[in-house]
């Protein structure tokens, strides 16, 4: 998996490497390929890649901040319970980045609450919220 490798990359680069544009230029194809039709294998290593680079980048991200909300709230609802469990623990690494945590909170409880079907995602929801 080229997301997996791109992981361990950036797991043994010095943060100071990795600084300005290398992450930047990184994380909008990564946030593009994630929504694709992939196996859950796949969206695990490029959801875990994306909490990677929100560790190692921080705050020269904060520009990328909904694409980021948008990619883990939407993963939340995947079939795979560890695709959504790593959905979760993105979503906790993307909170410090966020300067309105209010629209996340109204949307996943929206979508917990919301008519559908899928209770799993309405779970992985209300735990992210927690």
């Amino acid at each position: 998996l080229a997301a997996s490798g791109l992981g361990d990359l950036i797991k043994i680069t010095q943060t100071k490497y990795l600084a300005g544009p290398f992450l930047i230029k990184l994380t909008g194809p990564l946030l593009r390929i994630v929504g694709d039709r992939n196996p859950p294998a796949v969206k695990i290593a490029i959801v875990q890649t994306l909490g990677l680079i929100l560790t190692k980048g921080g705050p020269a991200l904060r520009a990328f901040v909904p694409q980021f909300q948008t990619t883990f709230v939407k993963a939340l609802s995947d079939p795979s319970r560890q695709v959504r469990n790593e959905a979760i623990k993105a979503l906790a690494l993307l909170m410090p980045l966020s300067t309105r945590v209010d629209p996340l909170i109204k949307e996943l409880v929206s979508t917990s609450l919301g008519k559908s079907s899928n209770v799993t995602a309405d779970t992985a929801g209300l735990v992210a919220i927690q």
